[in-house]
């Protein structure tokens, strides 16, 4: 029944999207060539930040495409237990489609990938796996932009996943909840995000919005509803320095036998340096106030980046401090959490990527808002290259990483260790590669 309730969710959000798209699809801009304004900079991501296959289903150009793959995955703990550690090597075959809508002011995409993972002497772990991601962006005047992106999963936990590794975003943003590492069962996941900004000048203004939804296949993990708003305020001071405001609030919704989380962030005073054409570093300051079955707790809020872009490459070093909520565990964990990636297209043909992040929690207070004095550690690491052997062919060698130490968290195993290896070749159609 709630799986029904998810998909019901996902093709709403999506009719509305393919509306949205459609009209995208319907450029408005049939104006006259002499009254078009010059090209702006253009905001994509580098493309060392995008995988090959990415490139392909990100282009606007490319109306209608596909992809198929298959994987082979070798993972040393299939089971993600402390106690029963077995390795096993399973194969993966997928599939995805998509449509790209729109030119100019709007722009309309859809994915969808669907797959399906074989075990060695061991079926009664084979599993299907899909993930679909929608997004529609309108530029409603020189000074506006809209934005709305969902994204659905349904899948085993676990970096054997081949859908959730190839599809791992390259940038981090540290959240009010983190997914942290589980026993192994199906997960089932939406999370719609909207945006409104605003550019006056040298005062920019933004509003936004956010729903994660979480289904577990383990009675002993608590489904979740999150839901997050917010306001943020910059003003350009000079050509390199700007002045930044935000606040945020995060409602974690779970069952009503246990209690909600609630997280506000206030940050104040906040610094934006241009360090010439490519580089960018942010510090930012704050508070943070948490309510755990009516008891507050209040801590500071600090947060640090620097960024490195060029077309070809890019680099992300962050830092932030405050609250957190586990997802799946109901509770609120006092943290740290530090994330460094890189992305390199090194020739036409050659992309690589790579990811790690730390995540250190204390003062764990339960849903019944008891500080239980619980911590944990967690940390994970991602690398892969991909290859164009020839037009439409990518080869792909991955390894993730994952390591978790839980100390008086109640329903958090005592101690984790992952890894997984896979490789395999993927066809996409059309080719990005000339």
């Amino acid at each position: 029944m709630q799986t029904k309730v998810l998909y019901s969710l996902f093709a709403c959000v999506l009719l509305l999207l393919i509306i949205g798209g459609t009209a995208a699809g319907q450029d408005p801009a049939q104006q006259d060539p002499q009254q078009e304004k010059p090209k702006e900079k253009s905001a994509v991501s580098p493309r060392g930040a995008r995988s090959l296959v990415e490139d392909i289903f990100g282009n606007p150009r490319h109306k209608v495409g596909f992809s198929i793959g298959a994987f082979e995955v070798y993972q040393n703990n299939i089971y993600q237990t402390s106690q029963n550690l077995q390795p096993a090597m399973s194969a993966t075959i997928t599939a995805r489609v998509f449509v790209n809508l729109g030119r100019r002011k709007s722009r309309f995409h859809l994915d969808y990938g669907a797959g399906y993972q074989f075990y060695n002497n061991k079926q009664g772990l084979n599993a299907p796996t899909q993930h679909g991601t929608a997004g529609y962006n309108y530029q409603l005047s020189r000074k506006a932009t809209f934005d709305v992106q969902d994204s659905f999963s349904s899948s085993r936990n676990g970096y054997d996943n081949i859908l959730s590794s190839i599809l791992a975003p390259s940038y981090y943003a540290p959240n009010f909840s983190t997914e942290i590492m589980l026993q192994r069962q199906r997960i089932t996941r939406n999370n719609l995000t909207a945006r409104l900004g605003f550019n006056a000048g040298k005062n920019s203004f933004g509003l936004f919005g956010a729903y994660n939804l979480y289904r577990f296949g383990s009675a002993s993990q608590q489904d979740l509803d999150g839901f997050s708003v917010g306001a943020s305020y910059s003003r350009q001071i000079t050509k390199w320095l700007f002045l930044s405001n935000s606040y945020s609030g995060y409602l974690n919704k779970v069952d009503p036998i246990y209690h909600s989380a609630r997280i506000h962030q206030l940050q104040v005073g906040g610094f934006r340096f241009k360090l010439g054409a490519n580089w960018q570093a942010d510090i930012g300051g704050g508070i943070e106030l948490a309510n755990t079955n009516g008891r507050n707790l209040w801590k500071e809020d600090v947060s640090a980046s620097l960024t490195w872009n060029s077309p070809s490459h890019m680099l992300s070093i962050q830092y932030h401090r405050g609250f957190f909520s586990t997802i799946g565990i109901s509770g609120i964990l006092q943290s740290d959490q530090g994330h460094l990636s890189f992305g390199s297209r090194l020739t036409n043909r050659l992309n690589l990527q790579m990811a790690a992040l730390y995540v250190h929690g204390s003062n764990f207070y339960n849903n019944l808002g008891t500080n239980t004095n619980g911590s944990m550690e967690y940390y994970s690491a991602l690398g892969g290259l991909q290859f164009s052997l020839f037009q439409g062919l990518i080869a792909s060698a991955n390894i993730t990483y994952r390591n978790q130490r839980a100390r008086g968290i109640a329903g958090l195993p005592i101690s984790l260790d992952s890894y997984a290896a896979f490789a395999g070749l993927q066809y996409a159609f059309p080719s990005g590669i000339r």
